[in-house]
């Protein structure tokens, strides 16, 4: 009666025949979920063996069924065609989550691989974790209250990437090029089109603000947010003057032109115009040496595939972020057309008789920004002129307020899997640009679109091997086995290696010193002489962006909940009186006090383009102004300032999606890290601990896997007696 998820990609599709030829999920109430937002390339069939050629354009997870239920009729299957993340929680929602018995994973990128991680962590699910890399692969046993979590398992996700130094001014590796050129793509197609959308909405409080965050700004990173408000507002403008002018795909072109120059030739002068060939640095070395490599400018050649490539791609690209009629919204990969999509703007001759009528644009030395100190980065003085120029765009963004009617901009949303809609040609176009400035080699469109899409490769040996682990895994926890019979492996079937070993036990949580992420993420663009060439920050200045984290219980980890019984009838005063009083009830000190209750937490961009995180404050000791809220129902309130509604819920969590409730430690002024808190809604609860779900029980009760054992040693001896017929046959014969 087992039932399960299974995630998607390539070692799956080994594991759904694992599954049907073991006979798992195939009892009275055992249900196999597979779910893969993917249909079947031509390229699948030679690493994918359930695929056939008449397969192909199929929704993968459809196919894969189809196949294993010809291996296994009884295995039952419940085949979707979507994501698992944040985007589907209507469909993989707490009904779904408490309905499985564990969960097989082989994603290809490491957000979604720590996304599930966090589901089965909340629900209490196993989690059998596989991934491949090439001739090695790696399988992660993870079971609730007895193993760490994936997310605890390692540095997969660690590092702050490459300095930005080596990326914009000195890259070495291919790598580099395509992570740089990735940059671009959002600096190019997405950031200005958000950007210029909410001058639109107001442009006079857009540069207000903006002015704020930069002119008036007095820390130490002034220089460095006035250089890179410049550079976006500059692209913003130009973005704004396009759009509001009737844009044409000729306009578009000139934009990509534009780019070329400034990208490919422009930006490398100025680097060789400031560190000739024999510079010499600050210690009396040769500057161009080591990983540095000595760049040349490009001059556009129209019969450089590279060079014709990286015109049409920026031309149909910033086509489609204006909006252009010629340029609507993509049909899905999966919608069949009459010819490629924008069939007519992908040809050499079509861009080439358009860039014919262009001029070269005049080159003008610009400054290096973006270096260390050693390097002989700008001194505070040198911002001067990027402060005038900021001035000069915040004026001519407000001249432009009233001539932006009826102006349109959509955002490009990168997305890998999509052939037709040139962003990974894109990538590839411009990574082997950059590539050649440097005389580095250039790269095949498939290795662009495996590192810019963060994909993890696999070949079909390596994927068999590891998905017969996870079945024999499978297989330990079904039986109840304990944490010394299970195995995490780490392997590689090129050079022969094999590393089996017992899973670790959960990780604890306790008092500890942390990395202020934020403030590492400010610093490796404003010191990235704190960083090593992997871009982790060095350990003699960790101490400088630690600060302490408390906990409560003293020594808890993950897995663990507290409940508190509660009632959507609830103020928020009485909401906030119960979860202390559970806190108490446990034990805790009198100096670990609620200091804060906050809405959910979105993700937003601020006026620097970065990624941070907002919520409403709902109570706060310190802020009278929310003290009127205690009175209110704290289920209206979410509603209404969040626009969720948890009438309907039986229980609750109070995570930063939701709602947080954060713990202080005022003797140490520190914050309380607790285990997940639950609000239990309704008396009958769907939520079940890990002690309580039937497969903890022991597979031994199941009748249906004792009649398939049976079942499979009755075809073994009959399998037997036949052989040992047609021996005695075949002596017979020869006796005569």
């Amino acid at each position: 009666m087992l039932r399960s998820l299974v995630g998607s990609e390539m070692c799956i599709r080994d594991s759904i025949k694992n599954f049907a030829l073991n006979g798992v999920c195939c009892g009275p109430q055992g249900m196999l979920t597979i779910t893969d937002n993917d249909r079947i390339e031509v390229s699948n069939l030679n690493r994918q063996f359930l695929f056939r050629a008449d397969n192909v354009g199929q929704p993968k997870s459809v196919a894969a069924f189809e196949r294993a239920k010809s291996m296994n009729k009884s295995l039952n299957v419940n085949a979707l065609q979507e994501f698992v993340g944040p985007n589907t929680e209507k469909i993989f929602n707490d009904e779904f989550w408490t309905g499985i018995d564990l969960v097989a994973n082989a994603l290809d990128n490491m957000k979604a691989r720590m996304y599930v991680d966090g589901k089965c962590v909340f629900y209490e699910k196993p989690l059998l974790e596989s991934g491949t890399m090439g001739t090695g692969f790696n399988i992660d046993v993870v079971v609730p209250h007895m193993t760490k979590s994936y997310a605890d398992g390692g540095n997969a996700d660690e590092g702050g990437g490459v300095p930005m130094c080596t990326l914009r001014n000195f890259p070495h590796l291919i790598d580099h090029c395509i992570e740089w050129s990735r940059a671009q793509f959002e600096d190019m197609f997405v950031e200005p089109a958000a950007q210029a959308s909410s001058v639109l909405e107001n442009v006079a409080e857009y540069v207000a603000k903006k002015k704020a965050a930069t002119v008036d700004n007095t820390t130490q990173a002034r220089g460095a947010l006035i250089a890179r408000a410049v550079a976006v507002l500059s692209k913003v403008k130009v973005t704004l003057e396009v759009a509001a002018s009737q844009p044409t795909i000729e306009a578009c072109a000139e934009m990509a032109w534009r780019d070329f120059h400034q990208m490919f030739r422009d930006n490398i002068q100025n680097l060789i115009t400031a560190f000739p060939e024999h510079h010499k640095d600050k210690s009396g070395n040769n500057f161009w040496s080591g990983h540095r490599k000595f760049p040349s400018a490009a001059v556009y050649d129209p019969k450089n595939p590279t060079h014709v490539n990286f015109m049409i791609t920026a031309t149909n690209l910033y086509a489609s972020m204006l909006a252009l009629p010629t340029h609507g919204p993509k049909p899905p990969p999966e919608v069949e057309l009459p010819e490629q999509w924008q069939a007519k703007f992908r040809g050499a001759d079509w861009i080439n008789g358009i860039v014919g009528g262009f001029t070269v644009p005049e080159y003008k030395q610009g400054k290096v920004t973006d270096l260390t100190d050693e390097e002989g980065g700008e001194k505070a003085e040198d911002t001067k002129d990027f402060e005038a120029q900021l001035n000069q765009l915040f004026e001519d963004l407000l001249a432009l307020g009233g001539k932006l009617e009826g102006a349109k901009l959509e955002p490009a949303d990168f997305e890998k899997d999509d052939d037709d809609n040139f962003h990974i040609d894109f990538i590839t176009a411009c990574s082997n640009m950059r590539a050649v400035n440097y005389q580095i080699p250039e790269a095949p469109r498939d290795k662009c679109k495996m590192i810019a899409g963060k994909i993890i490769p696999a070949i079909a040996t390596t994927t068999a091997s590891v998905c017969g682990l996870v079945i024999l895994e499978l297989l330990k926890i079904l039986q109840n086995k304990p944490i010394e019979s299970m195995s995490n492996g780490n392997c590689d079937i090129g050079s022969n290696n094999y590393t089996m070993f017992e899973p670790n036990p959960p990780a604890q949580i306790k008092q500890q010193m942390v990395l202020d992420k934020y403030a590492v993420g400010q610093a490796l663009e404003s010191n990235p002489e704190f960083f090593d060439t992997n871009g982790n920050l060095q350990d003699e200045y960790k101490e400088y962006f630690a600060r302490t984290v408390d906990a409560f219980p003293a020594i808890h980890n993950k897995w663990e909940k507290i409940w508190v019984d509660a009632s959507v009838n609830s103020t928020l005063g009485e909401l906030r009186d119960a979860v202390m009083a559970k806190i108490k009830s446990m034990g805790a000190p009198d100096e670990v006090v609620l200091s804060l209750i906050a809405g959910a937490t979105k993700d937003t961009k601020n006026d620097e383009g970065e990624s941070i995180g907002t919520a409403t404050t709902f109570w706060n000791p310190m802020m009278k102004s929310t003290h009127e809220n205690l009175d209110k129902n704290w289920a209206e309130l979410i509603k209404e300032k969040d626009g969720l509604d948890v009438t309907a819920l039986e229980f609750l969590p109070l995570t930063p999606e939701v709602m947080t409730f954060a713990l202080e430690n005022e003797d140490l002024d520190a914050e309380v890290a607790t285990p997940t808190i639950i609000l239990r809604l309704k008396p009958k609860c769907c939520f079940k601990p890990w002690d309580d779900q039937r497969i903890s029980g022991g597979w031994e009760a199941y009748a249906w896997v004792e009649a398939a054992c049976l079942r499979r040693q009755l075809c073994a001896l009959e399998a037997y007696t036949y052989g040992l017929e047609e021996r005695l046959r075949a002596l017979e014969t020869k006796d005569k």
